[in-house]
């Protein structure tokens, strides 16, 4: 049976957990994982502040380091893909 697992990932400590089950489901079942995360767009009223801007231009792309990080890591044996979308 093959499996197609779409999750939710932010980084958080139950997240990740979610991770590892659905790898597991992953490998069992010969299929694919998907991980999707739903970033903030940077705000007008965040932008009329250069120096908040900035500061939250740069978590959204430590954000991005940290999705392509934990795709990368994940087992040879997995077939992932990895969504990030603007909210």
């Amino acid at each position: 049976m093959m499996a197609r697992v779409l999750i939710g990932y932010d980084g958080s400590p139950a997240s990740r957990a979610a991770l590892d089950v659905a790898v597991a489901l992953v490998r069992e079942a010969h299929g694919t994982l998907t991980l999707l995360t739903a970033l903030p767009s940077v705000s007008a009223a965040v932008t009329a502040a250069p120096m908040a801007a900035a500061e939250q231009i740069e978590a959204l792309e430590q954000m991005h380091t940290n999705v392509a990080t934990t795709r990368d890591s994940l087992p040879d044996d997995i077939s992932v893909t990895s969504l990030v979308s603007h909210l």
